[in-house]
């Protein structure tokens, strides 16, 4: 059977579309098995509880390690206080008469009351006067005048004239105004009215 122009071409034309579907489809396919890679995503960055973690796992030291020394500030050494001075003791120089101090203050005015002891004539009387004489008599003066209480203590101290100075406190009232404590032990014979007016 012959065909005519006209049935040629639309074979032909059939025939490459055929061939182009063929094509269109083996580059489909090739396409298909050379597929391009995924672009590799960025890490993501840590996160805040991951963080912490990290930082903890660097703080802490390896098991059957000791840490390292954490270097810190020095403390400041404090400075020893020095100790007062011990009261000194010494022997007044003068036992004729004392002062009976209502303060531990030796510089007020009317601060102060003074007391003595006078020589008896006659047997019996022991006419030697001590610090210790001086310490029961402002005892008793000071009690008698309210400025202590019977159960206060009270100290000699010797003034700077060598008298004997009765003071409220203990023996370191005394070093506290400078002054050295008198010597109990210490005494005098009492001066008789004549012997103070020569």
């Amino acid at each position: 059977m012959r065909l005519n122009d006209h049935g040629r071409r639309r074979c032909v034309s059939g025939r490459s579309g055929v061939l182009v579907g063929v094509l269109v489809a083996i580059v489909t396919v090739t396409g298909a098995g050379f597929a391009a890679p995924a672009e590799t995503s960025a890490p993501a960055a840590p996160s805040a509880s991951a963080a912490r973690a990290e930082t903890s796992a660097a703080g802490s030291a390896p098991s059957g390690q000791s840490r390292a020394p954490v270097e810190t500030s020095a403390s400041p050494v404090p400075t020893p206080t020095s100790p007062p001075a011990p009261a000194t003791t010494v022997a007044p120089t003068e036992l004729q008469s004392a002062e009976c101090y209502f303060t531990a203050d030796p510089t007020l005015p009317d601060n102060s009351t003074g007391v003595a002891f006078g020589y008896k004539e006659g047997e019996g009387y022991d006419n030697t006067v001590s610090v210790d004489s001086y310490l029961d008599a402002c005892h008793q003066s000071l009690v008698r005048g309210n400025k202590i209480t019977e159960a206060d203590p009270v100290t000699a101290c010797v003034l700077v004239d060598g008298r004997v100075g009765v003071f409220p406190g203990i023996d370191d009232t005394c070093a506290a105004m400078g002054l050295p404590v008198a010597l109990r032990m210490a005494s005098a014979p009492i001066q008789t009215a004549q012997q103070h007016t020569t």
